[in-house]
């Protein structure tokens, strides 16, 4: 603190405030900044195969996976996003999905999209 004549410790830095470091010599731009690991890269996840038509008289049931939303399961299956809400007895489109929750697909006359 001294180094930087703060006197008041509960002063907050700032983004662009620069602080002197005791015992480190050099100008800044002399200074080598740490060197940041790189960010790991994302493998992508295979999505899974559409679930497969249900019989006549059987539910078809989607398994939701991490991303997965009412409105992209609904275009997914070209069911309107109401028929969705109805099937699954659910009030709020905007409901966060879990993953591995089971979501009811009501019929629709169009095959599932990859």
């Amino acid at each position: 603190m001294r180094a930087n004549g703060l006197t008041d410790r509960t002063r907050t830095l700032r983004i662009g405030d620069r602080l002197i470091v005791p015992g480190v010599t050099g100008t800044p731009a002399a200074i080598t900044p740490p060197v940041r690991a790189a960010a790991p890269t994302r493998t992508p996840t295979p999505t899974a195969a559409p679930a497969e038509p249900a019989a006549p008289g059987e539910e078809q049931v989607y398994v939701a996976e991490a991303g997965d939303s009412l409105g992209s399961i609904a275009e997914r299956y070209g069911v309107t996003l109401d028929a969705l809400l109805q099937a699954n007895g659910f009030d709020d489109p905007n409901r966060v999905l879990q993953i591995g929750e089971r979501i009811v697909i009501p019929d629709s006359d169009e095959p599932p999209s990859p």
